[in-house]
């Protein structure tokens, strides 16, 4: 009854005053309150499916309301008259509701369902309709020996959170379907975090010696206080009036063991940002369903995060699709957005863009990572915003920024369509190289499916990274109007360089002798020691034995090597062609000799030889040969774009005592 009831003048009472008060009607709460509950003992409800114990074994409870029913406590919003302002109001939020698993609960909600489930996407404290609106959540936890009085006196800690605290002071009601609203931890939703109520005891006894049998004691007062728990978060930081760091401070003192606290992890995830869409993810992929999104052969992807899975093809990539692209439009599908922003088209405003145009303005990077405002990235300027294909292609009804675009966020800087609540449009950004903002998006640009001729394709093509990269990179290979190949590859990566790499390899395996050329058609770095070229590699450890020859972005070319696993890198007389004059690279290994090689037009008697050959012991028995790429500054993305890759493998006979070579090849 008291879930149901708020305060009302229609009807009144007998007097003409409000009926259905619930401090009133609950007064016997109060009551108890100021005796049993502070200054007696109040048994643990285990009679009841919330906290029988078959389904209690981990030394923990929590609430959670949705509703407030109670004007004029300082809590929730409901307000007087209580007609007007106190229908379906809300608690003051404190957690995020993850997902609820119907069949943890049904012992006490009777909810029949052994495999159903409701999710909650989206954090909504300021309750705009996008999400779940504000909830409240709080709890206890008990020691694991019988008689200590966090255990003794754990149903007067249960009275005090929810009859006392919450529902008599606060008006705090309900329950989040399909769960009950108080229960033992096993049948109670899966939330971000819980506040946590303690208790001090002072406890008074009678010792009475009774000659043969000795000494008895009985307890003679009691007297509780009910306090903010304090704990230690999971950085071992103090962190009070929080249930999972109560918790682990019980742990930490040998009260509960590391299970019970295992288990409290998996139903408070914690307040990380995505810990709520990460352990609801991987429930749904328990049920068999993963996040995605079918996209039409009308767009390309260019850069997916999370659900998409990690992928960023870079700006010469990018800027390839574009500049064939008949309405200049890039898509943006985001699955954890709000639905205003889960699928929306950005459009430039420029009739035309040449390919040089395209190079200076790094649309993809600006969208995807720039936190700024750039010369030619400016918002009804340079480019608009809509909700759907049809609007952008045709112009009409373009997005709004209620105060102005804010570039300091990202894309699309705060800004949505008309009729909404601009107060939806906030944290809707997302940013790749550093994974902030909403975590499963994907961009596309839009093809041109009317052009006659070849349609660029991009199509992935293996590759890896080395070591401990701040971003994946990636890989991608065209067909040029020509027929030739093309590749495309994007990376992050601290260097080439000291005793670790790090940076991305496309790579073979290979035993033997071999010879790797390529064309290096273009480099875009914003590190002068960025390096991008041709390796040969003992193995794919960051401390692996290898030589290369490396273009860098404006200090030459280097032809350098490890001779040892987890010694110094070495780089054998640099070349200097800062204008890239000369961008054909090649390495050869042969037995236990390995040599660069530039070239300005890759002609077999155009070749010089970069430094002296190198004697290092590679391949025994694989070796791993391929192009290589590494920012050399993690926090950014540099890029390459390769023409006429090639690997040439030989292979030794004898024929009448005489030695001699067998040619393979294999372009990209």
């Amino acid at each position: 009854h008291w879930n149901e009831e708020f305060e009302t003048n229609y009807p009144t009472d007998a007097n003409g005053g409000p009926t259905n008060i619930l401090k009133e009607d609950a007064a016997r709460v109060k009551q108890i309150y100021d005796t049993e509950a502070t200054y007696g003992l109040i048994e643990w409800p285990d009679s009841l499916t919330n906290f029988n114990p078959k389904v209690c074994e981990y030394n923990s409870a929590y609430c959670c309301w949705p509703r407030d029913r109670q004007a004029n406590d300082n809590n929730g919003n409901c307000a007087t008259p209580y007609d007007k302002k106190c229908h379906d109001k809300d608690p003051a939020d404190n957690t995020n509701l993850c997902y609820v698993d119907l069949e943890r609960g049904q012992m006490s909600s009777g909810h029949p369902s052994k495999t159903g489930y409701e999710l909650f996407p989206f954090d909504d404290p300021n309750d705009t309709d996008r999400g779940e609106g504000p909830i409240h959540c709080h709890g206890l936890a008990w020691s694991e020996e019988d008689s200590d009085a966090s255990a003794v006196y754990k149903g007067n800690n249960l009275f005090f959170i929810s009859m006392y605290d919450h529902m008599h002071n606060r008006g705090y009601v309900e329950n989040i379907p399909g769960s009950p609203m108080c229960a033992c931890t096993e049948q109670m939703p899966i939330v971000e975090r819980a506040d946590c109520t303690e208790i001090d005891v002072r406890e008074a006894f009678k010792i009475t010696y009774n000659g043969e049998e000795g000494f008895s004691a009985e307890v003679t007062e009691i007297e509780i206080d009910f306090n903010a728990c304090q704990g230690f978060d999971r950085y071992g930081h103090q962190d009070n009036n929080d249930l999972w760091s109560y918790m682990n401070r019980l742990y930490h003192e040998g009260k509960v063991s590391a299970d019970k606290l295992a288990y409290l992890s998996q139903m408070l995830v914690g307040e990380e940002p995505d810990n709520c869409d990460i352990a609801t993810d991987r429930f749904m992929k328990e049920k068999g369903y993963v996040t995605g999104y079918e996209h039409s052969s009308l767009w390309q992807p260019v850069a997916s995060k999370g659900a998409f899975g990690k992928t960023y093809v870079g700006d010469f990539a990018f800027n390839t699709l574009m500049n064939e692209s008949p309405n200049k439009i890039v898509r943006r599908v985001c699955a954890d957005c709000y639905e205003a922003h889960q699928d929306i088209y950005y459009k430039r405003m420029e009739e035309t863009l040449t390919p040089e145009e395209l190079d200076v303005l790094d649309i993809l990077d600006n969208l995807a990572n720039v936190r700024s405002k750039q010369e030619g990235h400016e918002w009804n300027k340079n480019f608009q915003i809509f909700s759907t294909y049809a609007d952008a292609v045709k112009g009409e009804n373009p997005w709004t920024c209620p105060d102005t675009y804010q570039y300091g966020r990202g894309f699309p800087g705060r800004c949505g369509p008309e009729g909404y609540d601009k107060r939806s449009f906030a944290n809707q950004e997302t940013r790749f190289v550093w994974s902030e903002g909403k975590r499963d998006v994907r961009f596309y640009v839009e093809r041109n499916t009317q052009r006659t001729g070849p349609q660029t394709e991009l199509t992935p093509v293996d590759s890896t990274d080395v070591g401990d990269v701040a971003y994946p990179g990636a890989t991608f290979e065209t067909t040029k109007p020509d027929g030739s190949q093309r590749l495309f590859m994007s990376a992050s990566g601290r260097d080439i360089w000291d005793k670790k790499d790090e940076f991305h390899f496309m790579h073979s395996t290979t035993t033997g002798d071999v010879e790797l050329v390529a064309n290096i058609v273009d480099l875009k770095h914003k590190s002068q020691w960025t390096k991008t070229g041709l390796m040969v590699r003992d193995t794919l450890d960051s401390d692996s034995k290898y030589c290369a020859i490396l273009r860098t972005g404006t200090n030459g070319v280097h032809f350098q090597y490890r001779g040892q696993t987890n010694a110094y890198t070495h780089a054998r007389n640099t070349y200097t062609d800062k204008e890239n004059t000369k961008p054909w690279v090649k390495i050869i290994k042969s037995g236990t000799i390995c040599s660069g090689f530039i070239s300005a037009t890759g002609e077999d008697d155009d070749w010089q030889r970069v430094g002296e050959p190198v004697h290092i012991d590679i391949g025994d028995p694989t070796e791993y040969i391929g192009l290589v790429l590494s920012a050399q500054n993690d926090g950014h993305i540099a890029e390459v774009t390769v023409d006429d890759y090639e690997e040439s493998y030989y292979e030794c006979t004898e024929v009448n005592n005489n030695r001699s070579m067998r040619r393979r090849t294999m372009l990209a």
